[in-house]
């Protein structure tokens, strides 16, 4: 029996956004990027398409576990030590940052998501959206 999975990832989504500006106020190398305009085909695309934002995206981890606390922790915790480079390029690019938690359900068991109050504080303090997207790979 596998267990069920928690992916946490840091994004940034914006019309025009500099990746490598973004990189140089987080100081971190992101996980993924693209640029708005970008062509791309994927495996089960009859034809290419152009990308119609920009992202700069940042995986926290990825856990087999029944319980997302401790990779919640990892991410606020990456978050406050960024909170000076997200604020800059929230001042510096009309963007969205969020908070993506991502649960893969296996054997029916769906992973716990708790975002206690002062990680609510610091994710409101940096206008950070939280997006929660489940996948049932068996049930």
């Amino acid at each position: 029996m596998e267990k069920s999975s928690v992916v946490i990832e840091v994004k940034i989504v914006g019309d025009i956004l500099d990746t490598k500006v973004i990189s140089e106020y987080l100081g971190v190398t992101p996980t993924y990027q693209f640029t708005k305009g970008e062509y791309y085909q994927k495996k089960t695309m009859p034809v290419s398409k152009v990308r119609s934002f920009s992202l700069w995206s940042k995986e926290i981890g990825k856990e087999y576990t029944y319980d997302s606390s401790d990779l919640l922790d990892k991410a606020i915790k990456f978050i406050s030590e960024k909170k000076v480079g997200l604020s800059k390029v929230a001042e510096k690019y009309d963007c969205e940052v969020t908070m993506e938690i991502v649960l893969g359900i296996e054997e029916g068991i769906v992973p716990s998501v708790v975002i206690e109050p002062n990680q609510s504080l610091i994710l409101g303090e940096l206008n950070i959206t939280v997006d929660v997207d489940i996948y049932a790979y068996s049930l």
